[in-house]
């Protein structure tokens, strides 16, 4: 089953914990693993200094942050580029099911954060 940004605004009016289950059973039907809300350790000089929860995370390699606003703002790739630098994951994605549809998806490479990439 291909997911259109037809099929994934229908969704719209629900919970974003819903929707979240409703994107992860879409890719399990793909095998392609997803987790909601899942924890994600933020490193700081090699040592843990948070936690925060993403939306989803795909095959524990890329962020996928779920918005449902008119249009995306520079504060929803800012707070993208934080997870991205504080983890050892380097693709996030960020997708808004608003009136317009739109995905942007960021790079952040390990080499380019301070200090070695956490395990």
């Amino acid at each position: 089953m291909k997911v259109t940004a037809r099929r994934a605004a229908t969704l719209l009016g629900a919970t974003k914990n819903t929707f979240c289950r409703g994107f992860s059973r879409v890719h399990a039907d793909q095998d392609v693993r997803t987790d909601c809300e899942a924890p994600i350790d933020v490193f700081f000089r090699n040592a843990v200094i948070g936690r925060f929860f993403a939306d989803l995370v795909a095959e524990n390699v890329i962020i996928i942050e779920l918005k449902a606003v008119r249009m995306l703002t520079p504060e929803h790739h800012t707070q993208l580029l934080h997870y991205l630098r504080g983890t050892a994951i380097e693709v996030g994605f960020l997708l808004n099911f608003g009136p317009r549809p739109q995905f942007k998806r960021l790079v952040y490479a390990n080499a380019r954060k301070h200090g070695p990439a956490p395990p």
